[in-house]
């Protein structure tokens, strides 16, 4: 008797070890964040690129089992889209793995993906992206899949929270229909958080009459109070602060078709309820508990210090033993991320930064607290013990910002664009704009080639429209201009990019063609 090898699953191992990589990755992405030492820093980046590798090489064997497989490219247009500028490949990936989910009917798998093309859209063109978010808000009212039309109104309200702009008609028209239909099906916690994110949006406007809608919005979730629903400790902090909360779990009822839509493959944005409570859950993800606690501390601690006189001294020091306690908490998140605990490794490198950022921004304002406090009873030790920790947490800005040289703030403003990807998209163009004037009054041509190439790929990267081909063209004439071989390179890849965008490819190919001569030449120049 002879016994049959049972075959090698070759995609099945890649993608084992692709996800052994990205666990290992992120185990380290909160000490890469925190302190970037460039051998840490590539070793992240390895990792990262051998996970994709993998991913795509089990992808690319056509042997998995089509759930295996789409979640597989979901996986792997998620990494590109958090851990590389690959928007393209991203988009490419998940629109193919939404053909293979309409095949196969994973309802679920085809919304997530959907979901996570609507982000990486957004990257590229903010306008396309609402448009398609509307799309796909009209497809679940067809087909009553209410989840995920909650699912996507909030994610339209993030989108454009985190496009720049103050809010409006359509900011909060979005919120006043996914509030109307959350309470007419019942649905209160939901209507309620669209209440109170209505009043945060109104707190951004600061009209004359922005305190009165605020508080038509407070009043509007109030009359859900009692409605056990509603009692969601998040949604009770956020109704009180009105700018606080953290990873909230908001209840919707569940429908005869929610095992089809709702698995678990989409927790992060739907997760399923257990069935004798008759509720699924929307996943909402703003702070972590113990940044929500540290908040807490903050500002209980300036409450306690505006208490009645009679109680005014107690309240002092509870406010010192608040802020001492917000300190500690701020302290123990940053410790338990420096030293890797997986609970916590569930970021790209990208949002581990801004999260190490509003750790460093809290601790400042707790030690401000207290070193201001200690200051009005003239406790100077406390105060420089309170200045001293600042200054190591956090430098204060460059003197380049107002150096009298302009080729200085010039090359300041071109290092801070290109140096701090995280930068917000105003301070960016502010940045760009004061490398352009600078360069332009001093006749610097190297600087302003180098201004104009950043600009295109700072803002017009993948756009397409006439303005994005207009400055792919001054970077690159402007670039000729320096005779700097190596931005001419650069300048004229970025015009090539923006031409196939525009769908010119003869011209892309002609620009690429001046691209590779003159890093030929740069090379050659080296030698």
């Amino acid at each position: 008797m002879t016994s049959k090898t049972r075959p090698f699953e070759s995609a099945t191992v890649l993608v084992h070890v692709a996800e052994e990589c990205l666990s290992k990755a992120y185990s380290a992405v909160h000490s890469v964040a925190a302190s970037p030492d460039e051998g840490r820093l590539r070793e992240y980046q390895k990792l990262i690129s051998t996970g994709l590798a993998c991913l795509d090489a089990a992808v690319q064997t056509n042997k998995l089992a089509p759930r295996q497989e789409a979640k597989a490219r979901l996986r792997y247009a998620s990494i590109l889209y958090e851990e590389t500028e690959n928007l393209q490949e991203a988009e490419t990936t998940l629109f193919q793995g939404i053909k293979l989910c309409e095949k196969h009917r994973y309802t679920d798998l085809k919304y997530c993906m959907q979901y996570a093309a609507l982000k990486v859209l957004f990257q590229r063109n903010h306008k396309a992206a609402f448009i398609a978010i509307d799309k796909q808000i009209a497809e679940c009212q067809t087909f009553k899949h209410y989840p995920w039309l909650y699912a996507f109104r909030l994610l339209k309200t993030t989108l454009q929270t985190y496009a720049g702009n103050a809010p409006d008609a359509t900011h909060f028209d979005n919120l006043q229909m996914l509030g109307n239909f959350a309470y007419e099906r019942g649905d209160n916690a939901i209507g309620v958080l669209a209440s109170l994110l209505e009043g945060l949006a109104h707190l951004r406007v600061m009209k004359s009459d922005s305190v009165e809608r605020v508080q038509t919005c407070l009043a509007q979730a109030a009359m859900y109070q009692l409605d056990p629903a509603v009692k969601v400790p998040q949604l009770d902090i956020l109704t009180l602060l009105l700018d606080l909360a953290c990873k909230v779990c908001v209840p919707m009822k569940k429908q005869p078709s929610s095992s089809l839509i709702i698995s678990e493959d989409t927790t992060a944005i739907l997760r399923p309820g257990k069935d004798d409570e008759g509720t699924d859950l929307v996943v909402l993800s703003f702070l972590s508990k113990q940044e929500l606690f540290a908040l807490v501390h903050a500002f209980g601690g300036l409450a306690n210090m505006y208490r009645p006189a009679s109680r005014e001294q107690v309240g002092k020091m509870k406010s010192l033993q608040r802020w001492a306690a917000g300190l500690e908490t701020v302290q123990h998140v940053s410790t338990q991320h420096m030293l890797g605990n997986r609970a916590m490794a569930t970021v790209s490198l990208h949002e581990s930064i801004r999260q190490t950022k509003w750790r460093t921004e809290i601790f400042c304002y707790l030690q401000l607290l207290i070193g201001l406090y200690n200051a009005t009873q003239s406790k100077w030790k406390l105060v420089d013990q309170s200045v001293s920790k600042l200054q190591k947490a956090a430098t204060p800005a460059p003197l380049c910002t107002s150096h009298p040289d302009s080729e200085f703030r010039t090359a300041f403003s071109l290092v801070q664009v290109t140096t701090q990807p995280d930068l917000e998209m105003n301070i960016v163009k502010q940045n760009i704009q004061s490398a352009l004037n600078g360069a332009q009054r001093t006749n610097n041509t190297h600087c302003l080639a180098i201004a104009l190439t950043i600009m295109r790929c700072r803002l017009f990267e993948n756009v397409v429209g006439e303005q994005a081909l207009k400055s792919a063209k001054a970077a690159s004439q402007q670039a000729r201009r320096s005779g700097n071989l190596l931005w001419m390179s650069v300048a004229d890849g970025m015009l090539a990019n923006s031409y196939e965008v525009q769908g010119q490819l003869a011209e892309a190919r002609a620009a690429q063609a001046a691209a590779q001569e003159n890093a030929s030449r740069a090379a050659r120049a080296f030698e």
